[in-house]
């Protein structure tokens, strides 16, 4: 499939409300993932004006946890134009066994962006599914493309968690490998090979991951055929060791200095991102754009909530 042909297609996102990785309790006894208040908005709220502007037409919605919450929240909704469908599977525990459920359902009929339900974002999906497309073109393997934030050192931030060594081809960015850096880790391994298949490769850490993914139709096959594929960082770690077995690759790309994304991993994420929002760097998506806030005083982008 090529770049002008996705544009044709329906443009579908699949948004999981609950992330089932993320530990944020008491809330997550109360409400999904989704639907957490961030400065009296849920997180949900931030993401369809984001899939609005973006022109993404389907939303599939994947429930597994406060279903009848979340059915009420979307059923008052107005989507102008976006088409919100829920999916609902009582007891589902990972994402991987949602992706498989949702390939088995066979509503996803090509390319389509996953969001993790965790995640606040703020740029163009469709500009970067488009971007996912001409990688497709001139790779037929490339399933997938994560989006990352160059997020600087997160040594002594909120984030120190989510720091990843990322290694890629400099040339394309197709992932080597990826990984997770522990704090007690020291020393990483590096391949051989890295160096000489590639003409020139990146060693980065200050990328973190969005929970932003532009997939392929391959990805959900994938997880179907591998029951092994739990997690996000299964699958890319499944994928970048089998690349020649399973025909796959995943490239990255990196979100625009301009744009806008965090994942709430942890409260501490949820402090830096109510912060970010009052200080007005997810500018346009601040509290005061929507209606019902009523308490919040318009300002332009430059200035700042005090």
């Amino acid at each position: 499939m090529t770049s002008k042909v996705c544009k044709k297609d329906v443009l579908q996102a699949v948004i999981l409300a609950d992330d089932f990785t993320t530990s944020l309790t008491p809330s997550q006894n109360i409400f999904p993932s989704i639907l957490m208040p961030v400065i009296n908005v849920p997180l949900f709220d931030y993401m369809i004006e984001t899939l609005i502007k973006s022109k993404i037409q389907e939303v599939f919605l994947y429930c597994s946890s406060h279903v009848d919450l979340l059915k009420k929240y979307v059923k008052e909704k107005d989507y102008k134009g976006t088409t919100i469908s829920l999916i609902i599977s009582d007891g589902c525990s990972s994402l991987g066994d949602a992706l498989r459920d949702i390939d088995t359902k066979g509503w996803i009929r090509g390319y389509f962006i996953l969001i993790r339900g965790n995640t606040f974002v703020n740029t163009d999906l469709k500009t970067l599914l488009n971007a996912h497309c001409l990688k497709v073109e001139k790779d037929k393997g490339a399933t997938m493309t994560m989006v990352l934030r160059n997020f600087g050192s997160t040594k002594d931030s909120c984030m120190n968690e989510e720091t990843s060594l990322v290694v890629s081809d400099k040339s394309s960015n197709k992932m080597l490998y990826y990984t997770k850096l522990k704090n007690s880790e020291k020393k990483v391994k590096l391949e051989l090979n890295w160096f000489l298949d590639h003409n020139e490769i990146e060693l980065d850490t200050c990328y973190l991951d969005t929970h932003i993914y532009l997939c392929s139709p391959s990805v959900l096959p994938l997880f179907a055929d591998n029951f092994d594929f739990q997690t996000m960082d299964d699958f890319i770690r499944g994928v970048l060791m089998n690349e020649e077995i399973l025909d796959s690759r995943i490239y990255w790309q990196q979100l625009d200095v301009e744009d806008y994304a965090l994942p709430i991993t942890s409260w501490k994420a949820y402090h830096m991102l109510t912060q970010d929002i009052l200080r007005r760097h997810s500018f346009p998506l601040v509290a005061d754009a929507f209606s019902s806030e009523k308490n919040f005083i318009c300002m332009p982008q430059s200035m700042v909530a005090k």
